[in-house]
């Protein structure tokens, strides 16, 4: 990752900072997260997404649109879905966002490899328009153990191949893991092999979100992988400390039994969550301030009855969540709060 999109990223935080002391009502977040599909070519046995029919999704004019009146306060775009690689208007999508939004330094997808050369292609693509892209590949254990979890057969390898590709293409990538009962094993016996390449660390969030049966399962299981990974996990690069404070605060967060959050929530002022339906929300788990087929996003913000959320959020009143698409913002706007619970 280049200096000055750090640098930026460092501007826009300390901004961020300072406005929600002195004019909180002016905040707009400068990352926004894009469900773009529900399309997925894999068969994960702890999601369901791939078995939705896909109807009634946003398209490219949807996106764009969305971002008038905030053209420069976007500074980062984490794309997902489904499976981002799936999306047929991607490199349109990318043309446009560049010239519409002047500030944005980052996007980030994450994929679950299966079309390696898709994959370096779609990476490829936003370095060439002078974007920094910032890539997770989903790898959840051996050989075997992938391939039964994500539910296709060669998955692992191909995973493993992409990796190597996006290094070749100097495409900062790593290794991202969803922890479950399934791969404790995993986790005890082989994490030491990935500790310089697995730098994502989440674990099965919530019912109801892409698996209606799907259950927190055994959560004292998932800590002592944390508590594995947090032993090995070797910080080569500064801002890896963000996701060494995030797995110590997982691990406090499961430990208080989800019942609140470790630190204060920062959705709606660092973030934002597009669906792929439109829908915008403060994050996934909680109510829709607003659809980008109807109007911008800027629009919705605005609202008293948004206003009202995030002083909810504010007050820990709302669905209770350590993600590492969200968690990563809320540590750095509290950082001296994030180093204390990680660390003391």
């Amino acid at each position: 990752m280049r200096i000055t999109t750090l640098i930026s990223i460092f501007y826009i935080n300390l901004k961020l900072f300072f406005l929600k002391i002195f004019n909180p009502k002016k905040i707009v977040p400068y990352k926004v997260l894009i469900n773009l599909t529900d399309l997925c070519n894999s068969r994960c046995n702890f999601c369901d997404i791939w078995k939705i029919k896909p109807e009634n999704e946003i398209n490219v004019d949807n996106i764009i649109k969305s971002f008038d009146g905030s053209e420069k306060d976007i500074y980062w775009l984490s794309l997902s879905g489904g499976e981002v690689t799936l999306v047929k208007y991607y490199f349109e999508l990318i043309d446009r966002l560049k010239k519409k939004l002047p500030n944005l330094k980052i996007v980030a997808f994450t994929t679950n490899c299966l079309t390696p050369n898709r994959v370096v292609k779609y990476a490829k693509y936003i370095k060439d328009n002078d974007l920094d892209p910032l890539i997770t590949l989903s790898l959840d254990g051996d050989e075997k153990l992938h391939d039964e979890v994500r539910g296709v057969k060669g998955n692992y390898k191909k995973c493993l191949e992409t990796y190597e590709m996006l290094k070749n293409e100097k495409i900062l990538c790593h290794y991202g893991i969803t922890l479950s009962n399934k791969n404790y094993e995993f986790v005890k016996n082989d994490y030491h092999n990935y500790k310089d390449t697995m730098k994502a660390v989440t674990f099965i969030h919530s019912e109801g979100i892409y698996n209606k049966e799907n259950s927190y399962e055994d959560d004292e299981k998932i800590i002592k992988s944390l508590k594995i990974i947090d032993k090995n996990f070797k910080v080569n690069k500064l801002y890896e400390i963000i996701e060494k404070i995030h797995i110590k605060l997982s691990i406090k967060f499961l430990e208080q039994k989800r019942e609140k959050n470790i630190i204060p929530c920062d959705v709606l002022n660092s973030s934002i969550h597009i669906m792929q339906d439109g829908a915008v929300k403060p994050c996934m788990f909680m109510e829709e301030i607003g659809n980008i087929k109807e109007n911008n996003m800027l629009s919705f913000l605005k609202k008293d009855s948004t206003l009202e959320i995030k002083e909810k959020i504010k007050k820990d009143q709302c669905p209770k969540c350590w993600m590492n698409c969200y968690s990563p913002h809320s540590i750095v706007q509290s950082p001296i709060k994030s180093f204390f619970q990680a660390f003391l």
